[in-house]
């Protein structure tokens, strides 16, 4: 049993976040009006991402990091009906029948106008696609029970309809139901009919909502349809068509009313606000909206409103002065950019807007000018819709450590409920929880299984997920409960679970079908750091100044007469100073210690070997000669006395000067434990100097090294460190040779660099890093490492490379033949990056 303790949690409660996938083909105005749509009938729909598709299944590079930023809880798929799917794609659905005969017109008609008509058409580039977001980001799974008794991993939630719908996996607490816009509180609302066609219209739409009209509405103009549509709801002017001819008290859109008893919550620091995006493209729509949804401001504008000199001196000109102002903060403007079209057309487009806006303003400052610039990063800041009062609440919780950083509740943790609402039209739980353990040293937002976060319950597996606010639980109980029930009863009590690194990685492996183990150099590491107290402790004493002087413990490689060669060009006093060696293992004296240490004083010294001394790991003994087999050995001090027996022979030896050669008082000399000096020879070290060198900017850091990746019982892969770096995960290949290639070994670099991909790709690294103690990496290595990683990590964006050199702290330089071992300055970083969709 592991360590009872307490700890701090932190719980938000939020409703559920979900991406919608679109097909982005030539008709993705029409699919993208009906995923709008398909957002504006859900709770806090508002905050949902759209994301487009290609006809491969694949999503634009671009919306990647929107998607791994954003977070989802859902991953669904828009799955118009057959009718709507014909009607928006005339004769692309039903081209033949189940017999394969070509159908006619008539035919096609009865079909689309009968019963199957209503049913939903899944597309199957929209399923491939729907895949490979939800391996990439974390949604929630379930695991179910298929035909041959074993479980597979499912979504939890899949298909979403134009009217909202959805429920392909049957659960109490659906994401989304029908009609849940009731007439007590939502039947004035303004927003945008299904059946308007304009750009003006998706415009508006992305920002209002998208509904269904019993009336025929004729369309507005772009000018009457935009002219305030960025000023609040009290002050806005609105035709009667976009309330669907209901009388308004106040403007509110249909999105607004959606956003029931929930607010928009800053998740973290936002720089720039948001982008306006300029251009046709299906891409330049969804990156407005995701900055609309995650910093809080997005506006797409079309070639059709730029062009149109009423719509853009009526429309686009007042949106841009309501979001841009000549004496803002430069950071708090709106940044300008495209993905489609040409910078010079782009150029001319801002320059007329900022002719307008701050033409009158001659002293306004060059960057707040109306001007062409990058996308914001969507890792800069997130929003998301959540309970204003039961945002990052305090709490504690009993947990039980096992000693590599895995915290796991005692006791099954009893939800917190919302101050307010929180069904939203569904009889049971509708709401989402966030739970953030502050003594977590996993990785956040990565998959890995229910599992690894939650104890399985007797009564069924709830359901949980890793995410960036920590472990996500749906508040709705999976387990077993009498109507009428209170609310406690109904919500789900998981036995929570804060994986530590050794823990996550073994998950993340098990998620691609590997097992995790320590290597023997772990092994050792692991020896060694459990006896100072921690892995900390252990990188503390190799990263600090009296690194060189336990280095004198370790094997260099020297033979027997390469060492000889060495002391015979040395002063007695230096032959003094180094360590004495018997049978390839060296002994120093403290003297020498502190010599190698460089201005060390002697009471750092000895400090150092009284901590190791109480570690168990050092020695204090003497090396003396044997009468009777006339050979050297080190022995203990607990082995000492008037009398003691020689290590090797077992005779009995007087203790006095003939057996030290000397007649002065004899040399204390070290012995390291044995699991330590081989760390040492086998250059255990860099790896922990790479990981001092990395938390020592991190404002969080947490790590495990030496692991070893197996597949089916042998091992595939081996690497040195994978790290949790301020949200990041780094892996590490640390070598003193800082080569990938070892030719002694047989291995190749291009054998090595995709051992070390696919160590990536398990850990979903966003960095690798090449560290040594030497003052440059071998630059044919990293092309190759590149290549291997972009191959590893296709379709998705492939993880930056670094090299990280000269780690090891800088020592008295000793008068050498033969220099073995470099150790060099203080860690300096090369940076090489390459970030990309793998294509």
């Amino acid at each position: 049993m592991g360590e009872l303790a307490h700890v701090a949690l932190q719980t938000t409660i939020r409703p559920p976040r979900a991406v919608i996938l679109f097909r982005g083909d030539a008709n993705w105005h029409e699919w993208a009006r009906l995923a709008l749509m398909a957002a504006s009938h859900t709770w806090a729909g508002a905050g949902h991402l759209l994301v487009p598709y290609d006809a491969d299944g694949n999503v634009s590079d671009r919306m990647l990091p929107a998607v791994e930023s954003f977070d989802p809880d859902h991953v669904l798929l828009l799955t118009p009906t057959r009718r709507e799917w014909d009607r928006i794609a005339p004769g692309s659905l039903l081209a033949a029948g189940p017999d394969g005969q070509q159908l006619t017109p008539e035919q096609v008609t009865s079909v689309l106008t009968g019963f199957d008509g209503q049913q939903p058409h899944e597309d199957l580039a929209g399923v491939r696609a729907q895949e490979r977001l939800a391996n990439w980001c974390s949604p929630f799974w379930r695991l179910l029970q298929g035909a041959d008794g074993h479980e597979a991993r499912h979504q939890h939630r899949s298909t979403i309809c134009a009217d909202g719908r959805s429920g392909v996996v049957p659960v109490p607490a659906s994401l989304v139901t029908k009609s849940m816009v009731t007439p007590e509180w939502a039947s004035a609302c303004v927003a945008v009919p299904r059946h308007w066609k304009s750009d003006a219209a998706l415009v508006l739409g992305g920002l209002w909502g998208v509904r269904e009209v019993d009336d025929d509405f004729a369309e507005l103009d772009s000018r009457t349809m935009l002219r305030d549509v960025l000023r609040a709801p009290e002050v806005r002017v609105v035709d009667p068509a976009l309330s669907a001819g209901l009388p308004l008290a106040s403007a509110v859109s249909l999105f607004d009313v959606m956003d029931r008893d929930v607010t928009v919550l800053e998740m973290s620091h936002l720089g720039h606000k948001g982008a306006v995006v300029v251009g046709d493209s299906v891409e330049d729509f969804a990156l407005a909206q995701a900055c609309r949804v995650m910093q809080g401001f997005g506006l797409w504008l079309p070639t059709s409103l730029l062009e149109d000199e009423e719509a853009f001196l009526g429309a686009v000109v007042p949106m841009i002065q309501d979001c841009h102002s000549p004496y803002q903060i430069e950071e708090q403007l709106p940044r300008y950019a495209t993905t489609s079209l040409d910078d010079a057309v782009v150029d001319e487009y801002l320059r007329r807007i900022d002719e307008i806006v701050t033409g009158p303003y001659p002293d306004a400052a060059p960057g707040n000018h109306v001007a062409r610039t990058s996308l914001p990063k969507f890792s800069g800041g997130r929003r998301t819709r959540g309970f204003p009062n039961d945002f990052n609440v305090p709490s504690i919780g009993a947990v039980e450590a096992d000693g590599h950083g895995t915290l796991t509740m005692t006791t099954p943790y009893v939800l917190p409920t919302p101050s307010v609402g929180g069904y939203f039209g569904t009889p049971v739980p509708a709401w989402i929880v966030d739970v953030a353990f502050d003594d977590a040293t996993a990785p956040a937002g990565r998959p890995i299984g229910p599992d690894a976060l939650a104890v399985p319950a007797r009564t069924g597996r709830e359901l949980v997920r890793s995410s960036r606010g920590g472990t996500s639980v749906v508040a709705a109980s999976f387990g077993m409960f009498t109507g009428g029930n209170v609310l406690q009863n109904r919500l789900a009590r998981p036995r929570l679970i804060s994986p530590g690194m050794r823990a996550w990685t073994g998950a993340m492996a098990a998620e691609r079908q590997l097992q995790v183990r320590t290597s023997p150099a772990g092994a050792k590491a692991e020896l060694v750091a459990r006896r100072l107290g921690g892995r900390d402790f252990l990188i503390d004493l190799l990263s600090g100044p009296m690194h060189p002087a336990l280095v004198l413990f370790a094997d260099d490689g020297e033979s027997r007469n390469q060492r000889q060669k060495r002391l015979e060009v040395m002063t007695a006093e230096e032959r003094a100073l180094q360590p004495r060696w018997l049978d390839g293992v060296p002994y120093p004296s403290a003297e020498a210690m502190r010599h190698a240490a460089g201005h060390v004083s002697v009471t750092q010294v000895v400090e150092l070997l009284d901590r190791l001394t109480h570690a168990d790991l050092v020695r204090r003994g003497l090396i003396t000669s044997c009468d009777d087999c006339q050979r050297g050995s080190f022995v203990a001090v607990d082995r000492l006395g008037r009398v003691y027996e020689c290590p090797r022979c077992g005779a009995e030896n007087l203790l006095a000067s003939a057996r030290w050669r000397s007649g002065a008082e004899p040399t204390w000399y070290f012995d390291l434990n044995t699991a330590f000096r081989q760390l040492l020879s086998e250059h255990g070290d860099v790896p922990l100097l790479a990981a001092h060198q990395l938390r020592t900017t991190a404002r969080r850091y947490a790590d495990v090294g030496e692991l070893e990746f197996l597949r089916d019982g042998g091992p595939i892969a081996e690497i040195d460190l994978v790290a949790h770096v301020d949200g990041s995960v780094v892996v590490v290949e640390a070598k003193a040779s800082a080569d990938l290639g070892e030719q002694k070994s047989g291995t190749t670099a291009q054998k090595s660099a995709a051992k070390i991909a696919d160590v990536a790709r398990t850990v979903r690294a966003d960095r690798v890093v090449l560290a040594t103690t030497q003052e440059s990496w071998k630059e044919r290595d990293i092309p190759l490492l590149e290549s291997a990683l972009r191959q590893r990590f296709h379709p998705y964006p492939a993880p930056s490379v670094e090299v990280l050199v000269g780690l090891a702290p800088v020592r008295v330089a000793l008068p050498r033949l033969h220099e073995p071992r470099p150790i060099r300055g203080r860690g300096r970083r090369q940076v090489r990056s390459y970030r990309s969709a793998g294509s």
